[in-house]
C-alpha cells in the first residue's frame, strides 16, 4: 500500500490587496483576513516537522502587505517558498479570503 503523510497547518493574517486589472472595488487596496492551510508531506512519523514552529516561520515569512497579489498568487508564493525549504515533498495550499473564497494548490 502507497502512504502519504502528511501535517497541517492552519493559519491566518490580515492582508491588504488589490486586484489591478479589475473594473470595480477590487482593483484598489482593501484588507482580507487571509485563512491558509497547508499540508506537507513528512518522511516519518515523529514529528519531522514540528507544527507551531512551521506555522510560526510561514506566519511570519508572509504577513504583509499583499498589494497586487491574488489568493492564487499567494499559495504559489508559499508553496515554492516552502519547497525551498522542504525539497521534494508533495505539498497542498490552501488561501481563502475572510474564511469564504479562495483557491487551493497540489
Amino acid at each position: 500500500m502507497i502512504r502519504v503523510l502528511y501535517i497541517i497547518v492552519n493559519t491566518q493574517f490580515e492582508g491588504i490587496h488589490n486586484y489591478p486589472q479589475a473594473k470595480n472595488y477590487l482593483k484598489y487596496p482593501h484588507r482580507h483576513i487571509f485563512h491558509v492551510q497547508i499540508m506537507l508531506e513528512v518522511k516519518r512519523n515523529n514529528r519531522e516537522i514540528e507544527f507551531i514552529a512551521f506555522k510560526n516561520w510561514i506566519t511570519k515569512k508572509f504577513k504583509k502587505n499583499l498589494k497586487g497579489k491574488s489568493c492564487e498568487m499567494i499559495a504559489t508564493q508559499i508553496s515554492k517558498t516552502v519547497k525551498n525549504k522542504y525539497p521534494n515533498r508533495k505539498i497542498k495550499i490552501s488561501v481563502i479570503e475572510d474564511n469564504e473564497n479562495g483557491v487551493l494548490l497540489e
